[in-house]
């Protein structure tokens, strides 16, 4: 288990069906800064997720869920 400390924002159980033969189809996670201290991390909502962070030291994580996988 990792620890819920500074540096993880996110912790998941595993890739969730992403893999496809050998390669990889989609990312797991899409991450994109809206400014310079906040950034976004759009995921599938099925993925189940051992710890999301809101805000990292003066950082702001946004989850946005979705019911596909993200873009």
């Amino acid at each position: 288990m990792l620890p819920k400390a500074h540096g993880n924002i996110l912790v998941s159980f595993g890739r969730h069906g992403s893999l496809i033969g050998k390669s990889v189809e989609e990312p797991e996670v899409v991450a994109r800064w809206q400014a310079p201290r906040v950034i976004e991390l759009k995921y599938r909502i099925s993925i189940p997720s051992q710890f999301a962070a809101t805000e990292v030291e003066d950082f702001q994580v946004v989850h946005v869920h979705s019911e596909e996988a993200p873009r």
